[in-house]
């Protein structure tokens, strides 16, 4: 089996850490793809309320997908996404507008989006800031970094000053976005 930049980054999938009744993953994300083509927060046709109807034979997008909550050991048990109140991704884009689209964790709320502002939330979402990766949460549509802070954002972008703190974040994150992207890596200007 390939390795994955999730296996990379993180390891094995937790262990124990099963979907039990959260579907999540069959509602919230919009798929375009050959294989399968779902508006996004509509359940996928092969859903059964509790999972996939077809998970042995699920199409490659289902099957590549990385749900945040199964790979980082940090997460609670109660962070599960049905019960989180938010999905946890790590994504990429497929034309990368900057540095940080290169890849990143996507926090995407289910339903409400004061879920991404509970103390749990809070909580999670600083453990995935002490990762190497970019976090944003998602909701109606807007996209929004959550860390790296702005002022260190802007050094690693070129809007501000390179300070120590924005080079090793850089040199420490450009690895993994050079194995996401491959040639499609966006950098940020001198670097």
């Amino acid at each position: 089996m390939a390795e994955t930049i999730s296996d990379i980054l993180f390891g094995e999938p937790v262990v124990g850490r099963a979907c039990g009744e959260c579907a999540v993953c069959c509602v919230l994300p919009r798929i375009d793809t050959p294989e399968l083509k779902k508006t996004a927060g509509v359940a996928c046709p092969e859903c059964t309320g509790h999972g996939c109807g077809i998970y042995a034979a699920r199409p490659p997008i289902c099957h590549t997908f990385e749900c945040g909550w199964k790979r980082v050991a940090d997460m609670p048990p109660e962070a599960r996404p049905d019960r989180l109140g938010f999905m946890l991704s790590i994504d990429k884009a497929d034309v990368p507008a900057d540095v940080f689209d290169n890849l990143y964790f996507m926090a995407s709320a289910i339903q409400d989006p004061m879920s991404l502002r509970t103390p749990l939330a809070s909580g999670v979402l600083a453990a995935l800031a002490r990762s190497v990766l970019p976090v944003y949460i998602y909701w109606d549509g807007l996209k929004t970094m959550v860390h790296p802070h702005p002022p260190l954002a802007a050094a690693i972008m070129g809007h501000a000053p390179m300070t120590p703190e924005a080079r090793q974040w850089l040199d420490h994150f450009l690895p993994y976005a050079r194995m996401a992207q491959g040639a499609r890596v966006r950098l940020p200007p001198g670097s």
